[in-house]
């Protein structure tokens, strides 16, 4: 699954897939694909593309992910460097999310979460906003 906008070797991708894999898509690239055919019909690949998935699509990524360890790559800002972030987003150096956290309220329960650097006073937003 592809959520970057930027131009990579979607060959290697490609080539990465398990006969009859798919390389889908959920992040718009702003170039078009340059890819090579013959592998995707050699190894019955395919690349598909949709906006968002459904609830069900999104709890069995995540379910995927925590069984096989798989983490996202993110670069955390406290909400007051902003413009840090975004002057780190411009000069292309932001690997692959960066994520502005807002600062932990006193007495919050909220959980931390560790930031560029191991700093610990970013909080991660509640998973069930009911609880």
């Amino acid at each position: 699954m592809s959520t970057v906008n930027v131009k990579l070797d979607w060959n290697a991708y490609v080539a990465a897939l398990k006969p009859k894999g798919r390389l889908d898509f959920v992040g718009a690239t702003l170039e078009p694909l340059d890819l090579a055919v013959f592998p995707l019909i050699a190894g019955q690949r395919s690349i598909s593309g949709t906006p968002v998935g459904s609830p069900a699509t999104i709890r069995r990524m995540l379910d995927f992910a925590a069984r096989h360890g798989i983490n996202p790559v993110t670069e955390h800002f406290p909400l007051d460097r902003v413009n840090d972030a975004i002057a780190h987003l411009h000069s292309g150096q932001a690997r692959y999310r960066a994520v502005l956290n807002r600062p932990i309220a006193p007495g919050s329960r909220c959980p931390e979460i560790a930031g560029p650097r191991g700093n610990r006073t970013q909080c991660a937003p509640p998973l069930n906003p009911r609880s």
